[in-house]
């Protein structure tokens, strides 16, 4: 069973950690706006695997910190949490939603129809 709730930053962080940032400090996968997002996390049989982060400012809106235990990458998880902030960002009226992507992610992010915009 999947399921996805809202979560708090602390929550959040392990998972963030674990898979993003491995070989830094905790710290270094804290934001300074975490206090003002929000966080889905994907529950898979009660388990949390997939977390996403979302920051929404009038009619703009940026999604990070995009993480999926290792085990359960390349399942379509992270395909379901992307489309739950696509809904979300639609309920908030938000116009542009973009996000820093890996170049490794690009072809991920293309099938939802984002579009590189600049390489920095």
């Amino acid at each position: 069973m999947l399921e996805i709730n809202e979560m708090k930053t602390l929550e959040t962080l392990d998972l963030r950690h674990r898979i993003l940032s491995p070989y830094n400090s905790v710290d270094s996968i804290i934001l300074s706006e975490d206090d003002s997002g929000q966080y889905f996390g994907l529950f898979k049989n009660a388990q949390f695997i997939s977390v996403v982060s979302l920051f929404i400012e009038n009619d703009t809106a940026q999604f990070c910190k995009f993480a999926t235990e290792t085990s359960e990458q390349n399942k379509g998880y992270g395909s379901i949490l992307l489309n739950r902030i696509i809904e979300e960002t639609i309920k908030n009226n938000v116009k542009c939603l973009w996000c820093n992507a890996r170049v490794t992610a690009l072809n991920f992010y293309n099938k939802f129809g984002f579009e590189v915009v600049s390489e920095k």
